[in-house]
């Protein structure tokens, strides 16, 4: 994260983000399956990409698997209602 100070425009704040791919968990391991995990997949680092920070709405906590480069797991339970927008998210990208 960074500002970027325009004179006579003012100031603004950007990110540099590293989008994902949507939920991979289902194409896999039926074991992401059976226990409801969300897996995705990082973009390749060509894809990130500058935005300004007042447009994030929601951040989620991702946890690396050590086991496939680029993969996070989804952690659904530190925020009271992500399992909800995980769930919509779910719906949403379902392919």
């Amino acid at each position: 994260m960074f500002s970027c100070i325009i004179p006579e425009f003012g100031t603004y704040d950007f990110a540099l983000v590293r989008p994902l791919t949507a939920d991979i968990s289902t194409s896999r391991c039926p074991f992401d399956t059976a226990l409801r995990l969300k897996r995705v997949k990082a973009r390749p680092r060509t894809a990130s990409m500058f935005i300004p920070i007042r447009l994030i709405v929601r951040g989620a906590l991702l946890y690396p698997d050590p086991k496939h480069r680029d993969e996070f797991l989804v952690v659904e339970h530190t925020d009271g209602d992500m399992f909800l927008c995980m769930k919509e998210w779910t719906l949403l990208y379902r392919h």
